[in-house]
């Protein structure tokens, strides 16, 4: 009974990771009706993905527990256009509700050393899908900057 964190290409990744990405999304969608936001229909965009990782501007780091896939963190990543400084936003991050007791925090700790490594010298994240996720990014050593908002067009 062993996990691995590895960074593995989204694409061939997808067959395992797509049972996840929905789960995400349903338990996302749940927690933001509970504060009124909807969330939109569950689409992703694989060759948006698979093209930006190509690129270099994304990066998808997946948790297998005896070779499962049972978590993930997507990152995006690329230079502030104001500074240069490259930086990396969290696109999402979920593990699955039986594998959270830990592994998250490896997870997290681990997409930064490999973040360093790639000359990233700011990592953002929020709290979406469950906003108890603050008490981690604390721990890590995050520290809160700004409150993001959003503004729904459709309901407005």
């Amino acid at each position: 009974m062993t996990y691995t964190i590895e960074r593995e290409p989204s694409r061939s990744a997808l067959n395992d990771l797509m049972p996840l990405f929905l789960a995400h999304h349903e338990e996302m969608a749940d927690n933001l009706a509970e504060i009124g936001i909807p969330v939109f229909a569950f689409n992703p965009d694989v060759e948006r993905y698979a093209y930006a990782e190509e690129c270099g501007l994304f990066a998808c780091y997946v948790v297998r527990f005896n070779g499962d896939a049972v978590g993930y963190m997507n990152v995006k990543i690329g230079a502030d256009t104001r500074t240069g400084v490259m930086m990396a936003q969290e696109d999402a991050l979920y593990i699955t509700p039986d594998h959270r007791r830990g592994i998250g925090l490896k997870l997290v700790r681990h997409v930064i050393e490999e973040l360093k490594h790639l000359g990233v010298k700011r990592l953002f994240v929020s709290s979406v899908t469950d906003p108890r996720a603050d008490k981690l990014w604390k721990r890590i050593g995050f520290k809160p900057m700004a409150m993001q908002m959003a503004y729904d067009m459709e309901g407005a």
